[in-house]
């Protein structure tokens, strides 16, 4: 799922592909154009035995079904979607029965709206669901220090630092693109301050390095400056 944002002042929106399924025609057109009106692009299927494959080739940020519009077993259904794809998914019912919300949510749907309902709330629900999702990934991407146990997390993967690299290390992660020189390192690593040659700094260096490397082999974390020093260096998708 790639989910484009804009914003204004504190609300940050998340520009989304969404799957609508609901067979009231009059209804459902007007519920696109309030969504497509947020920016979003929402696409309408009137076959539900398409629906499955449709999510797999396309790859919708989020699936809206009505249970009330199937001919065969909604909950069958939304179990099968949450199961072979990581669509958000809000399902929609015009019973009163607060089983069926339970059954909903227990089968993988991450969200249940009873009918009626109006578009407005339907759209504010889309939005809050998107902006958790953007919030998760953004997190997913961001390095974090796990300072009492010395270890750097980044994604599903974690590195294990001595206490110096973690030192290091958390000197050059506080200050992204500012660059360090040997002396500056030494100072900050060393408390004691203690005399230590240049050649153990870099030895530090390749150590961290190659331990980062673990948790992120696409990007080199940190990075060299000709005869000045070095520096951290965020990845690009970071926030």
């Amino acid at each position: 799922m790639g989910l484009a944002i804009y914003g204004y002042d504190r609300l940050v929106i998340v520009m989304a592909k969404i799957l609508l399924f609901e067979r009231n025609e009059a209804f459902a057109d007007k519920l696109a154009l309030y969504i497509n009106g947020e920016g979003h692009q929402c696409y309408q299927l009137r076959n539900e035995n398409h629906i499955v494959d449709w999510i797999l080739l396309n790859h919708p940020d989020l699936v809206i079904l009505d249970q009330a519009s199937f001919v065969g077993n909604a909950i069958r259904l939304c179990s099968e979607i949450y199961y072979s794809s990581s669509t958000l998914l809000i399902m929609t019912s015009c019973s009163t029965q607060g089983v069926d919300q339970l059954i909903a949510l227990g089968s993988g749907a991450d969200d249940f709206i009873f009918k009626p309902y109006c578009p407005e709330e339907m759209l504010a629900r889309v939005n809050a669901m998107l902006r958790r999702l953007q919030k998760l990934a953004a997190m997913r991407h961001r390095v974090q220090l796990l300072e009492h146990h010395f270890r750097v997390k980044y994604a599903d993967k974690e590195v294990q630092l001595t206490e110096v690299e973690y030192s290091l290390f958390r000197l050059l992660h506080s200050h992204p693109h500012t660059v360090f020189n040997r002396e500056d390192i030494r100072k900050h690593i060393y408390k004691d301050h203690r005399v230590v040659s240049e050649n153990t700094v870099n030895s530090h260096i390749r150590n961290l390095r190659r331990k980062l490397k673990v948790i992120s082999p696409q990007h080199m974390l940190i990075t060299s400056v000709y005869s000045a020093g070095y520096k951290y260096q965020p990845c690009l998708d970071q926030k």
